[in-house]
């Protein structure tokens, strides 16, 4: 899917992988696998990531989430499954693409959590869709479109059961996208309007609060609106992350080898991940 360069292969453990070319200047590559390990971190149930080189070309290998027993069905299917009219195709611009829509569908009965997840506090499929959520606001993805999410299918089965997908696709995140430049000035803060602080706030994802509104939602009110929904889980998944020190999440940035990400690129990303996780955790704080 998508338009992006990428073809199948298979490694010498036989599993599947997805090789994803990383366009020049993009970062899409170091900034894919920083977010894998940054859900690691987390707990977050996560596709399995590393870098990767073809034919002197520089991208991602990430291992298949699906097998012969498991298809995989995205969101705007289920989506569409519970609201006929629902648009399909629509991935940017679906204003029906709402938190709570979400949250409904993947409380249906035959979705379950993640396979290979166990937690007394973390139970259903949309409490771990929150997890989700927390490390989009936390590396600032933008990029949590409808079909960015799915459940795992079990095939031939005569009763209907899915679990919620590992997270997947994380690449438009950690100001991957801007020039060197923009980052210093960013970092440097000397006009207000061009901070880290300012680059964070004015993150989209690709969810919306009410199917009337304009725009969609930063990542951090995405979250803030699914805790609204959840607030146990929310609060569990925010528990977690001020379990896990700031110097931790450094330290995954700093191991991204020196002539895959440049200097100011890791100084950006691990700014990004600070001004988020107190902005995070400032949610848990608010908390009666």
């Amino acid at each position: 899917m998508g338009t992006k360069r990428k073809f199948w292969c298979h490694a010498d453990d036989h599993h599947r992988y997805l090789f994803k070319y990383a366009r020049a200047g993009t970062g899409e590559d170091w900034a894919e696998k920083t977010a894998a390990e940054v859900a690691g971190a987390l707990g977050v149930p996560h596709a399995e990531v590393d870098l990767a080189v073809y034919e002197g070309q520089p991208g991602t290998l990430t291992l298949a989430i699906t097998d012969d027993e498991h298809a995989l069905a995205h969101g705007n299917e289920l989506l569409q499954e519970r609201r006929p009219e629902y648009p399909l195709h629509a991935a940017y611009s679906a204003s029906e693409h709402t938190v709570t829509f979400v949250l409904d569908a993947l409380s249906q009965s035959f979705i379950r959590a993640p396979e290979g997840t166990a937690s007394a506090d973390l139970v259903t499929a949309a409490d771990w869709f929150l997890g989700y959520l927390m490390l989009d606001a936390l590396i600032g993805n933008t990029d949590r479109h409808h079909e960015n999410w799915a459940v795992l299918v079990r095939i031939g089965q005569a009763e209907r059961y899915a679990a919620l997908a590992p997270s997947y696709d994380h690449a438009s995140s950690l100001g991957r996208e801007l020039a060197d430049h923009e980052r210093r000035a960013r970092l440097e803060g000397r006009d207000r309007r061009r901070t880290v602080d300012a680059y964070c706030k004015k993150a989209r994802s690709a969810l919306y609060r009410n199917v009337e509104d304009p725009a969609p939602m930063s990542p951090l009110d995405a979250f803030s609106e699914a805790m609204r929904h959840a607030q146990l889980a929310g609060r569990r998944w925010l528990e977690r992350l001020g379990a896990t020190e700031h110097a931790t999440l450094s330290s995954i940035v700093d191991r991204i080898p020196a002539q895959r990400i440049s200097d100011p690129a890791r100084q950006f990303a691990v700014a990004v991940m600070a001004t988020n996780r107190r902005a995070l955790l400032s949610l848990l704080e608010a908390q009666p």
